[in-house]
């Protein structure tokens, strides 16, 4: 690679990085949050699910942690912003009041903004933004939402009581498009990590000696799901200890008979 080639690479990734990361730690300005403007008190406002602390007559330059210590809120030098910021993703916050005179700030909180600044209580008649009385942070949990279960398919495939190795399936459907490795020496195939819902199976390599199937077969999975699936002899059955031991019977029976002949046409003569 040439040399200019590989810087133009390598500052691209860098810039890259830093872009990943001043997006996982974006700061908003609480001003793009569009606040509501409430006059009196907030004494008795709650929000469904969430949970409500408050923050009275708060110190200038403090610092204050709510939900376990997993939200930080720091108020200036002059008193009249405070800044939060979500410490994990255990919580999340729903809504943050700020009081100062008679009104009241409600700042609604997305669920995707995590750290935000310059939060303050209305203006007074003058324009000017009073020092803030109290605050509140209402949080709540965050929602986990468990990861949906996965799956397992078993092909187990077989000729009467033979099982055969060399079987080869395609595997379709919820986004899957798989080709399974042969069977076994047991003939079985798994297709593991399925999620719910219907699938359809091909057979592209049959067992030597033994047919191809004419047609896909529709499963559904809806829980750990195991098949059996059968193949027939081609013309050129295959070559199985079995078969070899049944033929061996054949043959002794006709030399028996053969036998048996020899020894009554000895007897007449």
């Amino acid at each position: 690679m040439p040399r200019k080639a590989f810087y133009v690479l390598v500052i691209g990734l860098l810039c890259g990085m830093f872009t990943l990361r001043a997006t996982a730690n974006e700061v908003v300005n609480a001003d793009d949050l569009n606040p509501v403007i409430i006059l009196g008190n907030d004494n008795d406002v709650t929000y469904t699910d969430c949970t409500g602390e408050k923050i009275e007559s708060p110190t200038a330059g403090s610092e204050y942690l709510f939900a376990n210590g997993n939200i930080i809120a720091k108020v200036s030098e002059d008193l009249k912003y405070v800044e939060v910021q979500e410490l994990s993703t255990l919580y999340e916050i729903c809504y943050i009041h700020v009081k100062g005179g008679d009104a009241y700030h409600q700042y609604y909180v997305p669920m995707e903004v995590s750290h935000i600044v310059n939060l303050q209580s209305p203006p007074n008649k003058g324009g000017n933004v009073p020092e803030i009385s109290h605050f509140t942070i209402f949080w709540k949990l965050k929602e986990v939402v468990p990861p949906d279960p996965k799956f397992s398919l078993t092909i187990h495939k077989v000729y009467m009581d033979y099982v055969l190795e060399g079987a080869i399936f395609r595997l379709e459907g919820m986004g899957a498009n798989i080709v399974s490795p042969p069977s076994n020496e047991d003939g079985s195939i798994v297709f593991t990590n399925l999620d719910k819902g219907t699938y359809t199976l091909t057979e592209i390599t049959a067992p030597t000696g033994y047919m191809l199937l004419n047609s896909p077969i529709t499963v559904t999975v809806e829980e750990d799901v195991a098949i059996t699936v059968t193949n027939y002899p081609s013309d050129e059955p295959p070559d199985t200890a079995a078969e070899d031991y049944l033929w061996w019977w054949v043959t002794a029976a006709l030399l028996a008979f053969v036998g048996l002949i020899l020894l009554n046409k000895g007897g007449r003569d």
